[in-house]
């Protein structure tokens, strides 16, 4: 018997039931078509619930103390922060400095979409006449 009076083989039983529902759950939301931010999103919510019961009862974090959990949080914490970290690039120019090259894809004209669409390679102004190799040179 466990130390809260539960053997080892029904708790470890009632994980495995657990962890196949969520897994149901899983395959049942891939059937949803959602878009993908919230297909990701809802998959992350379903794997973290997974790896926290497998945390709580396989690696026996439930009895664990108040300093080790502590130092799990932290962890966890700053695994987000390099999780999102990226994303700081993407939100606008205001953080941007100065002279610096954007990682946002520049706006392009219709112009210039529809020679992209088309397979030509963009022309940068003052150079529309320079062959492919480099500079166009009077003879």
């Amino acid at each position: 018997m466990s130390q809260d009076g539960h053997s080892p083989v029904k708790v470890y039983l009632l994980v495995f039931l657990w962890l196949g529902i969520f897994t149901a759950v899983t395959v049942a939301a891939s059937y949803l078509h959602l878009p993908a931010a919230k297909a990701i999103a809802l998959a992350l919510v379903i794997a973290t619930l997974k790896a926290t019961i497998v945390g709580l009862f396989f690696m026996h974090l439930k009895a664990e103390g108040k300093v080790i959990l502590g130092f799990l949080a932290l962890t966890a914490l700053l695994g987000l922060g390099l999780v999102f970290l990226p994303t700081l690039d993407t939100i606008g120019h205001e953080w941007a400095v100065p002279g610096s090259i954007p990682a946002v894809p520049a706006v392009h004209t219709q112009q210039q979409q529809d020679d992209i669409n088309a397979g030509k390679t963009p022309v940068e102004e003052g150079h529309g006449d320079a062959p492919a190799g480099g500079h166009a040179h009077a003879k």
